[in-house]
């Protein structure tokens, strides 16, 4: 297989840059449930340079299927700024799912910008509505999902790391659990993020050092609970922290947490409202509490 890019960065402030990139990869599958690939490819960018530098890439990577429920894919390989790779792993049970996803990559936007996903928690129960019944057609799964989300008071999107805008791209390493449980009357969905973000600039290609002090170290979890009271009304609970530090000892950690109470209730079959408080809690170098009480109807045209 052969995978191309060509990027370019125009920033209204900071440098602009640009970047392609070009990989082979050869893959030898053994049996069904196992394939091993070799990657190799070259990439240019001006990242940490006034001029572009060319790297060729070589790396390694697999897909185990030991069943219909787990896969596990993982690729590794030498990049400009050291060893990228990316895993992700997930395992489904009948009314549940997990999910464990590990990255070292080139970002370029925050998490959820430009993103085209409905979110992880949209994810997650489409893939255990999906598996539940091979018969859907995915407009009938997709309308069982939404309709799930909005009667149980659950956000489509869980994220809890929201990453901060920048002007000029960033190393980033990640790490994120997710994990979700459809019950009769009770679902849980569960995520905890681990993200480090270093900016690239000229003093990397200079110093040659990926790891500077003014990285950022962003660590958050999120809980949602919901339980359905009645045939028309359900109650939810969501509790999510989020922590931002640097490696720089004079400046402090930035510690946000928020807890959300949410009643919704069915009044037609195209129309729900929801009744919720919210209170959060943010504590660093400026900090603020805030308390709100939310209302909204939803109608399905």
């Amino acid at each position: 297989a052969l995978d191309a890019s060509q990027l370019t960065n125009d920033y209204s402030v900071g440098r602009d840059s640009e970047a392609s990139n070009y990989s082979i990869y050869l893959s030898y599958r053994f049996d069904p449930q196992f394939q091993v690939s070799l990657i190799g490819g070259r990439e240019s960018n001006d990242y940490v340079s006034l001029d572009q530098q060319t790297t060729y890439t070589r790396g390694v990577g697999f897909d185990w299927t030991p069943s219909l429920r787990t896969q596990l894919k993982a690729t590794v390989r030498n990049r400009f700024f050291g060893t990228g790779y990316d895993v992700d792993f997930h395992h489904r049970r009948p009314r549940s799912l997990v999910t464990f996803r590990a990255s070292k990559d080139v970002s370029l936007q925050p998490p959820g910008v430009g993103n085209t996903s409905q979110g992880n928690n949209y994810n997650a129960f489409y893939s255990i509505i999906a598996a539940s019944d091979p018969t859907l057609t995915p407009d009938a799964i997709n309308a069982q999902v939404t309709q799930l989300l909005l009667e149980r008071g659950i956000p489509a999107d869980g994220t809890v790391v929201n990453g901060y805008l920048t002007d000029r791209p960033q190393v980033q390493e990640l790490q994120q659990l997710t994990a979700a449980l459809m019950g009769a009357r009770n679902t849980v969905t569960f995520i905890a993020t681990r993200s480090e973000q270093q900016g690239l600039s000229l003093l990397n290609g200079l110093t040659n050092n990926y790891a500077l002090p003014g990285r950022i170290l962003q660590r958050g979890y999120g809980i949602v609970w919901a339980h359905r009271l009645t045939g028309l009304s359900s109650l939810s609970l969501s509790l999510n922290q989020q922590r931002s530090s640097t490696y720089i000892a004079t400046s402090p950690e930035t510690t946000t947490s928020g807890a959300y109470l949410l009643f919704s209730t069915r009044l037609s079959p195209k129309t729900n409202i929801n009744v919720g408080a919210r209170r959060v809690i943010s504590s660093g170098v400026t900090s603020y509490t805030e308390s709100a009480l939310t209302g909204a109807i939803f109608h399905r045209f």
